[in-house]
């Protein structure tokens, strides 16, 4: 016995030394002096954030509201994934919240070493371990650990804590995001939950205050406080006596279990419970899929001991899902633990503000449901799409992918639904133009046709391009005109609204020289790191060779490759495009020193 209790003990101990506070940072970063890249904003949706993600363990039903909402002076811990290369940008706040906290504008300055042209992966993680700051270009973490290509969070529970004081971890993903300019100002990411909760609706009923320390209980083998095998257990190797915590990794969602030293994860306490008073409490877990919910009962600890109901929770044949919460109702009378029941009201209907809606593709549009009755216990709405080809849904944002019809479905928990008819639409071309409407050629040259089209978010914007005589010039599907006789055809390109563009070639058998280059601009400014496109015209349009050259008169300033600029120090410099016969034009370049405190460059893994 005495023996046992030593195991108790060193267990006990190893686990209190485990819980220390460790604080992670990132390595120290390769140049202190990296200046950050181009500015990106996306636009985050909460998940459920009115009121949802309730199922109930025991049958009974209950409102525990978890919401998952953002406020102003929210910050969330954000890192970027590109080609091996961890960056961490540190804690990022909000730009904007709207609609009551739901949706909000996350803007931030991607760091330098990021191509722009290439895909990146987005991680966020906002919850109790997400403490984090920024000292010059280091970032300093002391509720994570960062390891090569891991980033780690603590998997315990925490809890009780009081519903009005919890905070729902939540965290996204999102993979392969090409940073474009319509990347960077319309994307939207949806945080996701990735635990599940055990809520308690506890009520005292003796005489006297308590400190509801309160758990669902597995009989004859833990109660709260304890390991609960249907979610997940630490593991004490009796060979070292060291203690395995399980992670969560957010790169890749795997949950593991590790001996090395974990971070803290820190929770509220509970306040003392007059007679008569009633809390709602909230425990969050990493579920283990492997297991089913076994048979329970609700232990509350008086002073040194625990008592149980005599009650039981019959067991479930499903494991804890992510994001779902499990609720059940129980009271103390001084003597005896007591399993509840809570009143449960069905909802009778559910109807969307809109049955019909038309959008264009890429575009969307939102459906808000109404819930009857408005005191309905259980708000939850499932939302789908007959066709995801042609339109997708999520939280009620219907978004558009292709031209077609669908139908949305809203249904509420008990089965009754509601439908909207979607028609998407293309955006279709308006308008066409080429830079003149006559062009002159000779026999074997080649001329790259470069039409604007309107409006700039057309979805589709191909152009088939055709030539009355072939034999005096030809044009493929590029809009690559060659010369092939003497004469004069007509080219046309036609968009799939049908709106045409037409250019007059005169081929000849002379020789068109250059008679000159100009750019679209003079002077320029733009930041180290950031990048500007210059674009050259050669007059007359059909000359015959139209070969550019571009230099930079000091390339420790700025480079130029194929007329796109990229500041490299603070300075002026000069860009110089030449044709084939020496005609040129130049552009002065200003590189601006970036402003604010750089990002942590990329750490190779």
């Amino acid at each position: 016995m005495r023996q046992n209790i030593s195991y108790i003990f060193t267990a006990l101990l190893l686990l209190a030394l485990a819980s220390c506070q460790q604080r992670a940072q990132m390595p120290e970063p390769d140049n202190a002096d990296a200046t950050g890249g181009y500015t990106m904003s996306l636009t985050v949706v909460a998940p459920d954030a009115d009121p949802s993600l309730r199922a109930h363990l025991s049958g009974e039903a209950g409102d525990p509201v978890l919401k998952a909402t953002f406020t102003e002076d929210d910050d969330i811990a954000l890192f970027v994934w590109q080609d091996g290369k961890l960056y961490d940008l540190a804690n990022v706040g909000f730009a904007s919240v709207e609609e009551g906290g739901k949706r909000a504008t996350l803007t931030f300055e991607l760091p330098a070493g990021v191509d722009e042209t290439k895909p990146i992966d987005l991680i966020a993680y906002d919850g109790p371990a997400d403490f984090g700051y920024k000292s010059g270009t280091e970032v300093r973490r002391s509720n994570m650990l960062i390891e090569g290509d891991k980033i780690l969070i603590n998997g315990m529970p925490y809890g009780p804590i009081e519903i009005d004081k919890f905070s729902a971890p939540v965290m996204f993903h999102e993979k392969g995001i090409i940073p474009s300019e319509t990347e960077r100002t319309e994307r939207f990411v949806k945080f996701k939950h990735f635990g599940c909760y055990e809520v308690i609706f506890f009520t005292n009923n003796s005489d006297t205050a308590i400190e509801p320390r309160v758990g669902l209980s597995q009989k004859g083998r833990s109660k709260y406080g304890m390991t609960r095998k249907w979610a997940y257990e630490s593991q004490l190797d009796m060979t070292d006596f060291g203690m395995k915590y399980p992670y969560i990794n957010l790169t890749t969602g795997e949950l593991f279990y590790s001996k090395d030293t974990k971070p803290s994860m820190r929770f509220a306490s509970t306040g003392k419970l007059e007679p008569g008073a009633s809390v709602t409490l909230v425990s969050w877990y990493v579920p283990n899929a492997e297991v089913t919910l076994p048979e329970m009962e609700l232990a509350y600890k008086n002073g040194y001991d625990w008592v149980v109901s005599d009650q039981k929770i019959a067991a479930k044949d499903f494991p804890m899902e992510i994001g779902k919460a499990y609720a059940v109702s129980g009271s103390w009378d001084g003597t005896k633990v007591t399993i509840g029941e809570v009143t449960t009201v069905e909802p009778t209907s559910i109807t969307l503000d809109q049955s019909e809606l038309t959008i264009k593709v890429g575009k969307t549009a939102t459906l808000t449901p109404t819930i009857e009755p408005a005191d309905a216990t259980n708000k939850n709405v499932t939302w789908s799409s007959d066709d995801e080809t042609v339109a997708t849904v999520s939280d009620g944002v219907v978004t558009g992918v292709k031209a077609g019809t669908a139908t949305i479905t809203a249904k509420t928990a008990n089965g009754m639904t509601a439908n909207a008819t979607v028609t998407v639409e293309e955006i279709p071309v308006t308008k066409i133009t080429l830079p003149s409407k006559e062009a002159s050629m000779t026999i074997g040259g080649t001329m790259d046709l470069k039409p604007m089209i309107e409006p700039a978010d057309a979805t589709n914007t191909h152009i088939s391009w055709s030539s009355f005589d072939p034999d005096v010039a030809t044009v493929d599907a590029n809009g690559r005109v060659t010369a092939k006789g003497a004469g004069t055809t007509t080219i046309t390109g036609t968009a799939a609204s049908g709106v045409t563009v037409t250019l007059v070639v005169t081929v000849s058998d002379d020789v068109i020289e250059v008679t000159a280059v100009s750019l679209d601009k003079t002077k320029a400014t733009i930041k180290v790191g950031k990048s500007l496109q210059l674009t050259a015209t050669i007059e007359p349009s059909g000359a015959t060779d139209q070969k550019l050259e571009w230099t930079s008169s000091d390339s420790d300033i700025a480079i130029v490759t194929d007329g796109r600029v990229t500041g490299v120090a603070p300075g002026d410099v000069t860009i110089t495009v030449k044709t084939t016969n020496g005609k040129t034009a130049t552009c002065t370049i200003i590189v601006e020193k970036t402003t604010g405190v750089p990002d942590v460059p990329g750490v190779e893994i």
